[in-house]
């Protein structure tokens, strides 16, 4: 054979096969039928340097083989060689297990084609010449494979699987996939997930970084670790949660560098209470460095770490970055003698209605409380402002205040006769140019982490549209439901009565000037 020496030979026992293989390797029947040793013997990977190599599992893969269970939800670092694993494994099962369907997820078409190609045909092109003999493919094309030994197995990749039933089912990077298009995401749910079976040694894999702090991908790892935590045994349709921090293994590692460590890094290995050496802090140094607060996402240190960063595609991701970084969400106190202003965003047909809360203080707009409901009356918020006695000063609300009711008059005389006199804020003609002038605000803004939680997340989740077609963001945004706590925000910074250069502040200095605009 091609590349081999002629004193290389391989042995099948109970095969009748006696043809040249590799260097001074035996394969029995037994050790053909096991797994574990098929994986470590029998197929080549690219490496990471672009080299080919026999594949040999890392400690993180060793350790998903160990731990593996029917149903597999896996959060991790990045590059931890996750994909690679279960694409072996789904190759392995193709080849060795009869009438399997192989279905494999990717977020796009490309990624799709490039495991395809790069790593379950590469694996199986470079099988000794006995294995290939053995399991001959009847089918390929550039996005499935059918093997005729095992009785028409199939590996077919894709960005969904709708219509079959799968025994072997890989959803790669599904934290993404939730993340721009929701709608997809429940249809693999719904159309994959579901469609596999658990009578037999069916299989689902579920791995991706994290992506935002909801999503279907942060609901099935919650619900994964519920499970775990309540220590109840698993069934076969239940999710075993497995996470593979940036730390864990023998990568992730920067030699011969002068990468500084700063003490508010050390403080944060401190409080991870795991032993690093110096070559992985400087690595995740480097990293910080690059990447900032993204790193929490691309390489978290726990399980709760990914899901609490603001992503690609949302509109305030930069602001949130730094409002993290500068500390300015925590404990905001709400301080006497100041008015507290509200700014609203006004539902259609009232099916939703969003209030923030607001004090100016030491030159930052204090976001110090929020509220959110749908399907309510007027006099539903009216009495939620009442209860919860601040002194107010001035309530800004939308244009849409302006529209008429049924009885025609228009919102705002409606509140006005509840008591409740609304500021109406001037119209902006492009959604952009208000969402410019959030971001502009959020910079001079802090949060209260508990009163404010809910808002928060509204904030960092509200995204553009993703665009299916161009594979890109659309200028639209998302109705995810997280944009009408943005709105609301929108509202604050369209009102003119002050700017942060302004010696002007909101409503005056005088306690009988704070319920201008309350009742």
């Amino acid at each position: 054979m091609e590349g081999r020496e002629a004193n290389e030979y391989i042995v099948v026992i109970g095969l009748g096969l006696g043809r040249e293989g590799r260097r001074g390797m035996t394969i029995t029947a037994r050790q053909l039928k096991d797994m574990r040793w098929r994986l470590s013997n029998l197929y080549h990977v690219i490496n990471r340097s672009g080299h080919d190599e026999l594949f040999p599992p890392n400690e993180i893969q060793s350790d998903i083989l160990n731990r593996m269970w029917y149903r597999n939800i896996v959060l991790k670092s990045r590059k931890r060689g996750t994909s690679t694993l279960i694409a072996l494994l789904a190759l392995d099962t193709a080849l060795f297990q009869k009438n399997q369907n192989c279905q494999m997820i990717n977020d796009t078409m490309n990624h799709a084609e490039e495991l395809f190609e790069r790593t379950i045909m590469y694996a199986y092109d470079h099988l000794p010449e006995e294995i290939k003999y053995i399991s001959p493919v009847k089918t390929r094309t550039q996005r499935m494979v059918v093997f005729h030994h095992t009785e028409g197995s199939v590996i077919q990749v894709g960005t969904s699987s709708v219509g079959t039933t799968p025994t072997f089912l890989h959803v790669s990077e599904l934290g993404k996939i939730s993340f721009d298009t929701p709608l997809r995401a429940k249809s693999i749910q719904t159309g994959s997930i579901e469609a596999v079976a658990s009578d037999g040694n069916q299989m689902v894999w579920i791995e991706s970084t994290a992506w935002g702090k909801t999503g279907l991908f942060r609901e099935m790892v919650d619900l994964a670790r519920k499970h775990r935590d309540s220590g109840r045994r698993l069934s076969k349709l239940d999710m075993k949660l497995l996470f593979y921090p940036w730390h864990m293994g023998a990568d992730n590692r920067l030699f011969e560098s002068d990468q500084v460590i700063s003490e508010v890094m050390e403080e944060y290995f401190r409080k991870l209470g795991v032993t690093l050496d110096i070559d992985q802090k400087r690595w995740y140094c480097k990293k910080y460095d690059d990447l900032g607060p993204d790193t929490l996402i691309q390489h978290p240190s726990t399980e709760d770490e990914p899901f609490s960063v603001a992503i690609e595609g949302a509109y305030f991701a930069h602001q949130f970055r730094r409002i993290y970084s500068e500390k300015r969400i925590g404990h905001i106190p709400i301080v006497e003698g100041i008015p507290i202003h509200t700014s609203w965003d006004y539902g259609i047909n009232h099916d939703y209605m969003t209030i923030w809360f607001w004090q100016y203080v030491d030159g930052f707009l204090n976001a110090v409380d929020y509220y959110e409901n749908s399907n309510q009356g007027m006099d539903h918020y009216v009495r939620v402002l009442e209860g919860r006695g601040y002194r107010y000063g001035t309530h800004y609300g939308p244009h849409d205040l302006r529209i008429k009711e049924i009885s025609h008059k228009t919102r705002q005389e409606l509140a006005a006769e509840m008591g409740l006199r609304f500021k109406v804020v001037p119209r902006i003609g492009h959604k952009m140019d208000a969402i410019e002038m959030a971001r502009k605000i959020l910079d001079h803004v802090k949060f209260d982490e508990v009163r404010c939680g809910v808002g928060i997340t509204h904030l960092e989740q509200y995204r553009k549209k993703w665009n299916p077609k161009t594979t890109g963001w659309s200028d639209e945004p998302a109705e995810t439901g997280d944009q009408h706590a943005a709105d609301a925000l929108m509202t604050m910074a369209q009102q003119n009565d002050f700017n942060f250069t302004s010696a002007v502040i909101l409503g005056g200095d005088k306690a009988d000037g704070w319920t201008v605009g309350r009742w």
